[in-house]
């Protein structure tokens, strides 16, 4: 099963990977959640798709793990499970195979300094960022920022198909 966010309907390009994949999909929004019969995922492995990946290089060139809210929460679920985490390095043009580390298998989407402008500065950050957090600043709407933001999140998606298994649990963060 792929538990998805509510808003993933709005969401396209990603809706025909999950089909192209033929899995099911589980809405997994609270409501959902809650009704008798919704697939529980104790056992499945569990892929984790996010803007970052889990680790971040050090000054010696040496993998660590981030210390974010999302990494602490859903890391221990990837190692119980052989997880998978499809994320970028954070490195502009850092075109490194997938790795392993610290019990997560990495899944490397390498972007480019324009691709870090347009999808992650521009439309992530500067368009989406603002609307999901109540506009505490007014988003910006550019539309150079949008094709761009189309064309990384199919890497991502190309990337986190390649990984389904019939069994995963797949989790959607930030703005993919």
């Amino acid at each position: 099963p792929v538990a998805c966010p509510s808003h993933l309907k709005d969401r396209p390009d990603l809706a025909m990977v999950l089909r192209r994949a033929q899995l099911p999909v589980i809405d997994s929004t609270p409501q959902r959640a809650r009704c008798p019969g919704a697939p529980v995922a104790s056992s499945n492995r569990l892929l984790t798709v996010a803007n970052r990946l889990p680790v971040r290089r050090t000054e010696a060139g040496e993998w660590k793990t981030s210390p974010g809210g999302l990494v602490a929460a859903i890391a221990p679920f990837l190692r119980d499970r052989e997880g998978v985490w499809v994320g970028w390095t954070g490195e502009a043009d850092d075109a490194i195979d997938s790795f392993h580390h610290d019990g997560i298998n990495n899944r490397v989407v390498s972007l480019t300094h324009s691709e870090i402008d347009a999808f992650y500065r521009g439309f992530s950050n500067g368009t989406l960022w603002p609307l999901y957090h109540d506009c505490v600043r007014p988003p910006e709407y550019h539309r150079r920022w949008w094709w761009p933001y189309v064309d990384v999140n199919r890497r991502f998606a190309e990337q986190a198909v390649d990984e389904i298994t019939e069994r995963e649990l797949v989790w959607i963060h930030d703005y993919q």
